[in-house]
């Protein structure tokens, strides 16, 4: 689930995921405009699966659990070693 494997592409893993994610966060944003530009980019990688927006919320999680992100007024930002 974290990690990709047999039965997971690293597209669907939650690091693949999380990274995805990461790359869309260069500067605080809502979680809905998040959202809107991490489908957006998913989409237009060919080969990749739909992924869901329960998982992009388990994801998003598993991103502040590990540091990688905070909330700060109400907006998703990076983490403090992120730029």
């Amino acid at each position: 689930m974290i990690l990709p494997g047999k039965h997971l592409s690293g597209a669907r893993s939650l690091l693949g995921v999380g990274g995805e994610i990461l790359e869309q966060l260069r500067h605080p944003r809502d979680v809905s405009d998040l959202w809107e530009s991490f489908r957006t980019a998913h989409q237009a990688r060919q080969h990749s699966d739909p992924v869901s927006f329960d998982w992009f919320v388990t994801a998003l999680t598993f991103l502040y659990t590990v540091g990688a992100v905070h909330m700060t007024g109400g907006m998703i930002a990076p983490g403090k070693g992120e730029p």
